[in-house]
């Protein structure tokens, strides 16, 4: 079973998350009153998250679908209640909690008791993080964050770890929160896509949605029945005993406000929540591809990458992005989410005219908003827009990525547009082979058929690309008069300069080291400097002694008023240089 990326899931996190001194506004909104009391305000945290945990009955909601899953659900629950016997139940060895224990991070938020996970008593409370770029003062623009006690933790880490089949279906367009994948790759798939319409001179329609609240209203007996397929009895009773009777406290700025229930959703934060969210969706791409709906690269299906809560669909005919958007807008509808209107856009790159009159394309009932651009996953799609703004470390990152998974629509995907796009500086991977060349490296055949370790490959990547550029700024350092003083084989990329390396770690110190280094460089500011920026003919003698023009061999060797400074450091110096150039050397450049 691969395991969700946690440590993906909360970088997730970070990046939406400002300091909580800077993020947090002094203001909230209610009904257009501004409230600033801070017990007024986590009360309004509540009501509002209490509302979002409580399943609404939408007039579009497939009922039908509903009541179904639930007579479905009860037979579960009997069949359930003999397949389990006691005898047999399972059992957690002292190594398998041990193990979950291990797993728990140090260091982060307490619980409500001001617990950690260095404690073991039960609770749960949920913090409102600011998604960055919204409007601080409406709760609707925070995501609940849920401290789960570490007690929880440990339960679900150790269920976990029997949950041996869970996910073991899920579909390979699916890219979020999965060990050894990243919303990156969903990208690539689709900019892959893009380049293959645009090579074939094909028409492309790329839609992307966006799913409001998608963790938050995660119908809990739709993902019970999905789950019994997925689990042995025991546990299955054991998840849905988890689910049952949850609930939650609200912390904001130190208030905690009164207990409420939690009927929907899946915790953000928990141990379990990316697994279970991930299953509770796995069918439309799934349903997509068995209809052979969407974009083909080669004889790869990838028309509807999946990175959590974001969904692309793409092809290159109009009657098929309404029939994706069809099934995607009925599958919304029985599994009780809203796609975002705003926030859903179809980008329509016409390259072959054609003669049937255009109807305008839905979502549901009401036409799907189009532009010229939309925004997946951070990466603004344009018509015809590649990932250009990689650096090469960030590629070759990914490229490895890639050929260490063992994702096979990934793998045949390249495979394809190795072959066919080769050459093409669209392909990423035709981009990936060219960074190889340009650092003299092996190529992406040769690295398919000895992959090294990740710790191997990132030193060897890290090293060629360090080399290359050290040689690239020497080159460039020879060319300019400023820096002929500077000792250029000694600089390279990752490496200190000698001025640095001399340093005690004091601060008057580093301050020196900076005038230091602006010397050996030619950047500081001395008045022969002055004189030449302002188009003054008239000579600028010394600031300090009045004698005579300030430049560089004045200030370091001539200037009377330095002369007890220079005494301090000279004799050290010059027995320096003598013992690297010997005597007579030191006599004829220096006397």
């Amino acid at each position: 079973m691969d395991k969700p990326d946690s440590k993906a899931f909360h970088r997730l996190i970070r990046s939406n998350k400002h300091e909580l001194k800077d993020a947090n506004s002094k203001v909230i909104k209610n009904e257009n009153e501004e409230v600033m009391n801070s017990e007024e305000q986590s009360r309004i945290f509540a009501d509002y998250y209490e509302k979002l945990a409580v399943p609404s009955n939408e007039e579009h909601y497939d009922e039908d679908y509903l009541e179904k899953s639930k007579y479905r659900l009860e037979l579960m629950n009997n069949i359930t209640k003999h397949q389990i016997d006691t005898c047999n139940i399972t059992i957690f060895s002292e190594e398998e909690i041990i193990k979950p224990v291990n797993k728990l991070n140090s260091g982060k938020t307490a619980d409500e008791y001001s617990l950690t996970a260095e404690h073991f008593i039960y609770a749960g409370i949920l913090t409102p993080v600011h998604k960055k770029g919204k409007d601080s003062t409406l709760p609707t623009n925070y995501r609940g964050i849920t401290v789960t006690s570490a007690l929880g933790k440990v339960f679900e880490y150790a269920l976990l770890d029997k949950m041996i089949d869970l996910n073991s279906n899920q579909s390979e367009l699916q890219f979020g929160f999965t060990q050894g994948l990243s919303p990156i790759m969903a990208a690539l798939i689709v900019s892959e896509g893009i380049v293959h319409a645009k090579q074939q001179n094909l028409n492309m329609f790329l839609a992307t949605l966006d799913s409001q609240k998608a963790f938050d209203v995660v119908h809990h007996m739709i993902l019970m029945e999905k789950l019994f397929y997925e689990l042995p009895a025991d546990i299955w009773r054991m998840v849905q005993d988890l689910y049952s009777n949850m609930s939650s406290k609200i912390k904001w700025n130190s208030h905690l406000c009164n207990q409420f229930s939690i009927n929907q959703g899946v915790r953000q934060g928990g141990v379990l929540s990316t697994h279970l969210y991930k299953l509770y969706m796995n069918e439309l791409p799934e349903e997509l591809e068995r209809r052979g709906l969407g974009l083909n690269i080669g004889l790869e299906y990838c028309g509807s990458p999946l990175c959590a809560d974001d969904i692309v669909l793409m092809t290159t005919d109009e009657t098929e992005i309404q029939a994706m958007l069809n099934i995607a807008y009925k599958f919304s509808c029985q599994h009780r989410y809203n796609i975002h209107p705003e926030k859903s856009t179809l980008i329509k790159t016409e390259r072959i005219k054609t003669s049937k009159q255009q109807h305008p394309i839905t979502l549901g009932e009401k036409p799907i908003k189009e532009d010229q651009q939309t925004t997946h996953l951070g990466i603004i799609r344009a018509r015809a827009l590649p990932i250009k703004a990689e650096l090469h470390k960030r590629q070759l990152s990914l490229l490895y990525s890639i050929l260490a998974s063992e994702n096979t629509k990934l793998k045949n995907v390249m495979e394809r547009q190795m072959a066919v796009n080769a050459g093409n500086s669209d392909s990423f991977f035709s981009r990936a082979q060219e960074i190889l060349n340009f650092y003299n490296l092996p190529s992406i055949a040769e690295f398919k058929e000895h992959l090294p370790s990740k710790i191997r490959w990132k030193k060897y990547i890290n090293r060629s690309i360090a080399d290359k550029w050290s040689n690239l700024l020497q080159k460039e350092m020879e060319e300019k008069s400023t820096l002929k003083h500077c000792n250029i084989q000694i600089l390279k990329i990752h490496e200190v300069h000698p001025v640095w390396r001399t340093l005690p770690p004091i601060t008057y110190e580093v301050k020196k080291a900076n005038i230091k280094a602006r010397f050996l460089t030619g950047t500081y500011l001395l008045q022969e400097h002055i004189q030449r920026f302002n188009g003054n003919s008239d000579e600028q003698k010394c600031l300090l002694c009045q004698i005579e023009q300030e430049d560089l061999i004045h200030f370091l060797l001539r200037c009377p008023a330095l002369n007890e400074q220079r005494q301090k450091v000279f004799p050290a110096l010059k027995q320096a240089i003598i013992c690297n150039i010997g005597q007579n050397k030191w006599q004829e450049h220096f006397i």
